[in-house]
């Protein structure tokens, strides 16, 4: 398994399929993956992609989801950008690629201190990225406190609709 990829617009990515959820700023995803392949202005539901083919043929992409009346994400936005691919271990790269960007740069690293809080509680102690189950079973990522991930049953997480606990990524 390598990290070494080549990202293009004629990169084959059909038959792929949401696979998690890496939380950052588009400024960061350029930095990793160059500038996104796609870009769409209007309503379409995918305005902003990636696609990605690792050293070893595991093709993955990156895209933002259902942003109608929004538009793409902003430069400096933190988003949850969705992750495709036909297995798991896609999510699981880019995620990887990008945290590693976020220690490796100094630039990058000064930006951490901007994304979210705890996304249940705002709580900013002990935050990490999490594995989380939507009320549908669905699994995205999360910023998660402590308190909150052992609380899962709170009202202040259900209210957000997701019915939290820890999944293997």
């Amino acid at each position: 398994m390598g990290n070494n990829f080549v990202t293009g617009r004629n990169i084959e990515a059909s038959g792929t399929s949401l696979m998690g959820n890496v939380i950052a700023t588009r400024e960061l995803l350029e930095s990793v993956f160059g500038y996104p392949n796609f870009e769409e202005d209007g309503y379409d539901k995918v305005t902003t992609e990636w696609v990605i083919r690792f050293d070893d043929g595991l093709i993955a992409t990156i895209y933002d989801w259902k942003r109608y009346e929004q538009g793409a994400p902003g430069v400096n936005e933190v988003y949850a950008w969705h992750v495709g691919g036909s297995v798991a271990d896609a999510a699981r790269r880019v995620r990887g690629l990008v945290f590693a960007a976020m220690v490796d740069h100094d630039d990058t690293v000064a930006s951490v201190s901007e994304l979210p809080a705890c996304d249940f509680c705002e709580a900013t102690d002990g935050v990490e990225q999490e594995a989380v189950k939507t009320h549908d079973g669905n699994k995205v990522w999360a910023f998660v406190c402590g308190e909150c991930l052992a609380d899962h049953a709170s009202p202040r997480v259900m209210m957000h609709g997701l019915g939290l606990g820890r999944v293997s990524a």
